[in-house]
């Protein structure tokens, strides 16, 4: 059961993490820069576009095995999320812009700092940061949906339905919004974070029950999404990019059926006790927000490269990890940008 409420324990117990949630983390910030490269073929594309829902998952799930070994108080939570997410996402919006503005000559402006400042669409992918830090503000709410649906599978089924039915009743409000500008920031701020709540939920629930019977419940709720999937497939044909911003129909549909597809393979004890043993996918998942952040500079550095797409996209991954590697954490400018982000965090939230 998940406590919002209890206050913080004055012994808090060594947090441990869970390697299925660092794997999956790993795997879907692997397949956001997939996306990010020019080329790659379509159905590739359409099939990759798993990855942020699979991160909204992990958001839920980490956010409940948080909640069961911390009882962390919600405020402690959400300090850290902002600390996590949202101070480097402005700090690297502000070095994207000043990077544009350098090598392809866009105008520095005002309003390219406010949309920096709300994580808008049109500075350098950090929608995503917006769209998690959403997700964390939910905390309460899908901290009260997880106790609805705690001890019934009714329960839960009706809970992530409800919260399916409101996303589409969001996105019919959306469609009645005339002006361009207020339906845009609708969906931006609204219609879009609130549309990756289903996978937060599925997160919550997949990682808070243990029991055989309940990871083949869900093993046979992953088999109808599927089979739902292949029936929309069959309809709309692999589109799903054209159904992700706002969340809707299809790309719902597959990052649900992804998601909790790929957490049940993950969670096979074989599979497991493996994904435990290897370091590096705790380290890549652990800096994977810096990784997401490192990428787009390489990607800026090499747009005008004429490489193909199988070659530029190991090129980018490999240039990234080298740049957050341990050696280069050791370095003076990484400490500056720790204590910009930390002096950032305690002047909004007021602590020391």
């Amino acid at each position: 059961m998940i406590n919002l409420t209890a206050p913080p324990a004055v012994a808090a117990p060594v947090f441990r993490r869970d390697a299925r949630l660092d794997a999956l983390r790993g795997a879907a910030l692997l397949l956001v820069i997939l996306a990010h490269i020019p080329g790659v073929p379509d159905k590739l594309f359409q099939l990759r576009t798993f990855d942020v829902p699979l991160m909204a998952f992990c958001l839920g799930a980490s956010f409940a095995v948080s909640s069961l070994q911390r009882r962390e108080a919600f405020g402690a939570y959400l300090y850290k999320r902002f600390i996590r997410l949202v101070v480097p996402a402005w700090v690297f919006g502000v070095l994207y812009l000043l990077l544009v503005h350098l090598t392809a000559g866009e105008t520095f402006t005002g309003g390219k700092l406010l949309q920096c400042l709300f994580l808008l669409d049109d500075v350098g992918y950090i929608w995503v940061l917006r769209v998690f830090f959403a997700v964390a503000l939910a905390a309460p709410l899908l901290g009260i949906l997880a106790r609805l649906g705690a001890g019934h599978w009714a329960g839960r089924l009706w809970v992530l339905a409800g919260l399916v039915g409101a996303q589409a009743l969001l996105l019919l409000l959306g469609d009645r919004i005339a002006p361009p500008l207020v339906k845009s920031l609708f969906d931006q701020l609204v219609a879009t974070p609130f549309g990756y709540l289903p996978l937060a939920m599925l997160g919550v629930f997949a990682v808070s029950h243990r029991e055989k019977r309940d990871y083949a419940v869900y093993a046979v709720l992953t088999a109808a999404l599927a089979a739902l999937l292949c029936l929309w497939v069959s309809r709309y044909g692999l589109t799903f990019q054209a159904f992700k911003q706002p969340p809707r129909d299809g790309y719902l549909l597959w990052g649900l059926t992804a998601s909790l597809g790929a957490f049940l393979v993950s969670s096979i004890p074989f599979v497991r006790g493996l994904l435990a043993k290897q370091a590096w996918i705790g380290w890549l998942s652990r800096h994977s927000i810096t990784l997401y952040f490192v990428h787009v500079f390489f990607l800026l550095l090499t747009q005008n490269l004429n490489l193909l797409w199988w070659v530029k996209y190991p090129l980018i991954v490999f240039f990234s990890v080298l740049a957050v590697s341990p050696v280069t954490e050791a370095l003076f400018y990484v400490k500056m940008y720790e204590a910009l982000v930390k002096g950032l965090g305690r002047r909004v939230f007021g602590r020391r």
